[in-house]
């Protein structure tokens, strides 16, 4: 459940996730103490929750070269990925993201401030 509150919290920027992930955060403070080898998630949750998420938006037209971007990027550990033709409204990750050059393109970002867009899966 922490995972999913900072999903939604990367994709929609809206606090009250970060917040919800948090006070869930607090409640396996005991179990992390006690049994750290049954708090694995919950671990990996406060690590990703500390640097905040990778967010990675992959966008352009469907087909291969979008698919090959898109793989890599949910490859990468703790990241949230969303896949789009382009943006679209309500989905603050894909706000001014669109292909590059006719190519799918992928946008690394923390805190919806990103890298340079690739084309290339090698780059991610």
């Amino acid at each position: 459940m922490i995972h999913a509150l900072v999903t939604a919290h990367a994709l929609t920027g809206e606090g009250c996730y970060r917040q919800a992930a948090e006070e869930a955060l607090a409640t396996v403070g005991g179990l992390m103490a006690q049994a750290p080898r049954f708090a694995g998630w919950s671990l990996t949750a406060a690590a990703v929750m500390a640097d905040g998420p990778e967010e990675i938006a992959v966008v352009g037209p469907a087909g291969p070269e979008r698919d090959a971007l898109a793989e890599r990027a949910r490859r990468r550990p703790g990241a949230v990925v969303v896949v789009a033709d382009g943006p679209i409204a309500g989905i603050p990750l894909l706000q001014g993201r669109e292909a590059v050059g006719g190519k799918a393109a992928a946008y690394v970002c923390r805190g919806f401030v990103c890298e340079r867009p690739v084309t290339d899966p090698g780059q991610l």
